[in-house]
């Protein structure tokens, strides 16, 4: 995906299992081994593309309140599978945009 966004930031997402703070799970975002914003996400990722590329992504709402989507790169031969756990490294978002930017 091209977007440009802060390579020193690192996304990491919380399953639902895991977290018991939302349904759908939440994305801590890192700066060195400080979380600087947590993502709430309230919806489940669904696939779509992104400036052509094929992505999931899902809709969350950050700590000030304001919304956003988080991305996630599609594996290479992820369409050969229909088992969705190997269509991304879901653990690792690619990035956070808000409608108009990349804010991670």
């Amino acid at each position: 995906m091209a977007a440009s966004h802060t390579p020193a930031i690192i996304l990491e997402y919380v399953s639902d299992e895991a977290c018991g703070r939302s349904r759908y799970g939440y994305v801590n975002v890192h700066e060195g081994d400080e979380v600087i914003d947590v993502i709430i996400l309230n919806q489940d990722a669904r696939l779509g593309s992104f400036e052509g590329d094929p992505v999931y992504f899902a809709l969350g709402i950050r700590q000030d309140g304001t919304s956003c989507r988080v991305y996630w790169d599609c594996l290479p031969g992820w369409e050969d599978t229909d088992n969705a756990d190997d269509h991304c490294d879901w653990d690792k978002p690619y990035g956070a945009y808000d409608g108009l930017n990349w804010i991670y």
